[in-house]
């Protein structure tokens, strides 16, 4: 399986995001890798992977779903309505609406609709039409997770993508995915743990992140213009065992045959070798 999700790694580049936030909002979705909807369900085959790997079935089918971060262009929910999700909901704070821009159902949903209802068969909707029916009805709001209001519990599958790392209070974003989900419904979170930019890379994946502290690194959240929590998958894996009865996490890509960097910080002496060596991997809940 190692070999076979490398591919997320490749295909998905987080250098894009910093020119996207310069970019007006109707426009997004034809910039960078937004524009290219077909590397999304590398995602979701991931995620079918790994629950079968755990004796889970993951599927969208009759499901309520809710997705973490889901961008401007709506993420993962439209693939779950093709997929026969039964209702779909999507936060994310930057979330601004699209689905009634004419370009947009042309250009990015009409395509991810013929070919991915050709590729996962008809279980939801047969037609176009009926599709935008159900793109409409998407509940979605631009909030944050952590400022998602208390809700009786309703969704069974719950997503994010390149999301948990930019939280700045995960205990919270965590309680709020608990409250919010049913009794045994399953979460799914890709997390990326390198840096942002490729100009922050400097020899490896990681660049100098491990050779500072925490604090004194720029992409360091609580500093001017930063924006990661830095947290490593022991640390989002704790997290998740506070609240829920069995969690995975799943290495994606990691860095063993990179050459280690020389003066490690001691603000990452208490991590494993294999934690620090993860660049991306995806966590697995259930509650």
């Amino acid at each position: 399986m190692h070999n076979f999700l490398r591919n997320i790694w490749v295909k998905s580049p987080r250098d894009y995001w910093r020119k996207l936030t310069r970019v007006p909002a109707s426009a997004v979705w034809t910039m960078g890798k937004h524009r290219h909807w077909n590397r999304l369900p590398y995602y979701l085959r991931a995620f079918q992977a790994i629950a079968e790997q755990n004796d889970l079935n993951f599927s969208f089918v009759g499901r309520h779903s809710l997705e973490i971060g889901a961008g401007q262009v709506l993420g993962f929910a439209p693939f779950a309505i093709v997929e026969g999700a039964a209702a779909v909901s999507v936060l994310d704070p930057a979330y601004v609406e699209l689905r009634e821009n004419q370009n947009f159902q042309r250009q990015y949903l009409y395509p991810l609709y013929c070919m991915h209802s050709r590729l996962s068969g008809t279980v939801g909707p047969r037609d176009f039409e009926s599709f935008m029916d159900r793109i409409m009805r998407i509940e979605a709001r631009a909030c944050g997770l952590e400022q998602l209001a208390p809700s009786p519990e309703r969704y069974d599958l719950v997503l994010s993508k390149s999301c948990l790392a930019y939280l700045p209070d995960v205990d919270r974003a965590v309680d709020a995915c608990y409250d919010a989900s049913t009794a045994g419904s399953l979460h799914f979170h890709y997390i990326d743990f390198t840096p942002l930019n490729a100009q922050d890379i400097s020899g490896m994946p990681f660049g100098t992140m491990y050779q500072q502290s925490r604090d004194s690194n720029p992409l360091y959240l609580k500093n001017p213009r930063g924006e990661l929590n830095l947290l490593r998958a022991s640390d989002f894996i704790a997290a998740f065992r506070r609240r829920f009865r069995q969690v995975h996490f799943s290495v994606l890509t990691d860095c063993r045959a990179e050459k280690p960097p020389n003066g490690m910080h001691s603000d990452w002496a208490p991590y494993s070798a294999e934690d620090l060596n993860t660049a991306n991997g995806v966590l697995l809940a259930v509650k």
